[in-house]
């Protein structure tokens, strides 16, 4: 991928690679949650803080699981390895999802995710060209209202296998890898239906409900 220079330079001088103080491989989650907060007593951490705010339950509550739930999203947005799972986030708006994934996680990553949505996925016969080099694709405003998602064959099809038959307009088919994280957003879980409902479908599906709200 080629991208403007000053923007490439700017990337690699911004990020900060010191290393944090401690092992993930040897700390529980417990210990990095105090250790993070004890580091946030003399300054911020925005991303942990608003995650932090995010792992609140239906009663306001901090729960840990909902933190993991968070941590596992994050990984598998970031994830180099092919996985067979698409990600739904379920919750009302102001719940920190765009500031989470735009203000922590999009400016940081090369190439930028596309942002496809899961009809375009099922509906646009091009769609495998605009998925073949991008690492994710964060679609945020998944319509609920009145829609089904009926056969999900395209999405089955691309979490089901690393190789595709890819398809850019005006290019010849070719068979090639796509590796892409998928990640979407809904406001209502009730309103999320799909008819395929088989074990083999729903286990690909990783629903995170978000209660937290500005």
């Amino acid at each position: 991928y080629i991208y403007d220079f000053t923007y490439a330079i700017k990337w690699y001088i911004d990020i900060d690679f010191e290393p944090m103080p401690f092992s993930i491989m040897n700390t529980s989650i417990e210990d990095v949650i105090d250790l993070m907060r004890e580091a946030c007593k003399h300054g911020h951490n925005y991303c942990f803080e608003l995650m932090s705010n995010m792992a609140h339950d239906y009663n306001n509550l901090f729960s840990i699981d909902i933190f993991m739930h968070i941590c596992q999203l994050m990984g598998y947005n970031i994830l180099r390895s092919f996985s067979e799972h698409f990600c739904f986030i379920v919750g009302s708006g102001g719940n920190g999802k765009n500031s989470l994934f735009d203000g922590c996680f999009v400016n940081w990553t090369v190439p930028k995710p596309v942002a496809i949505s899961l009809y375009d996925i099922e509906d646009d016969p091009f769609v495998t060209g605009s998925l073949a080099n991008a690492a994710q694709c964060i679609y945020f405003e998944s319509s609920t209202d009145d829609k089904v998602y009926n056969e999900s064959r395209t999405i089955k099809q691309l979490t089901g296998s690393l190789n595709q038959m890819i398809h850019s307009k005006g290019i010849q088919k070719y068979n090639g890898p796509i590796n892409c994280k998928y990640t979407f957003a809904a406001n209502d879980q009730e309103k999320l239906k799909f008819n395929d409902t088989s074990p083999g479908f729903r286990r690909r599906i990783n629903i995170l409900e978000i209660w937290y709200s500005w």
